[in-house]
């Protein structure tokens, strides 16, 4: 039960969804929040409801770091100009790299267009 309510990437909605099989409210914010809080307010009898909010929240979490590593990888992809042999004119270079990082981030966005865990991000 302790493991999942720390799982990276726990957020309000999380918090919404343990608190509501709970039947109180949970979110660490509260006031004296800790591990004895949750066992004294019985969380133990919820621990099932509890884990799965957290497997959720980490599988969105998932989804989350690699839709951001997507877009960080985009601004190191550089093009430049270069002269188009002696004829005076110019050409674009560095779409070889733009090419590949484009189908490896379809691969991956495809993939994640069928994970259960999507529905934050769409």
């Amino acid at each position: 039960m302790g493991m999942a309510m720390r799982t990276d990437g726990i957020k309000d909605r999380h918090w919404e969804t343990i608190s509501k099989s709970c039947g109180f409210e949970v979110h660490p914010e509260l006031p004296g929040f800790n591990l004895q809080w949750c066992i004294e307010k019985g969380m133990v009898d919820f621990t099932e409801d509890i884990e799965q909010a957290g497997n959720v929240a980490a599988k969105e979490y998932h989804i989350e770091v690699s839709l951001e590593k997507m877009k960080n990888d985009w601004k190191l992809v550089d093009f430049f100009v270069k002269d188009f042999k002696t004829s005076g004119s110019y050409t674009v270079g560095g779409f070889e790299d733009a090419n590949q990082l484009l189908d490896d981030h379809i691969m991956m966005t495809q993939a994640m267009q069928f994970s259960q865990f999507k529905g934050p991000f769409v």
